[in-house]
């Protein structure tokens, strides 16, 4: 018997109050980018920091890789992904 997800995290989102970077990937077997894209939005725009942000790597699978998610080789990430993720650290003030 399957069981169904009954957890709406919106209370808990918009609880959250510090910069949040939310980096999912649209080919995620694993999460429907398009619920959860949605669900984070609204929870981030009642929380109100400016830096929170929600990104879907539409070719990315789990974890924003490319290649699959064979745990026997080498992740291969979504163009841009290290890059954006250290440029919003930067911004949000949790790197210099």
């Amino acid at each position: 018997m399957g069981r169904v997800a009954t957890y709406d995290p919106a209370a808990d989102i918009a609880a959250m109050h510090m910069p949040l970077l939310v980096m999912l990937g649209g080919s995620d077997p694993f999460s429907p980018s398009g619920t959860a894209f949605q669900r984070w939005q609204e929870g981030l725009a009642i929380a109100g920091d400016a830096h929170d942000l929600v990104i879907v790597y539409p070719r990315a699978g789990h974890g924003i890789r490319t290649n699959g998610h064979d745990m026997h080789s080498a992740p291969v990430y979504a163009p841009g992904y290290m890059q954006f993720q250290f440029a919003w650290l930067r911004e949000a003030g949790v790197l210099r």
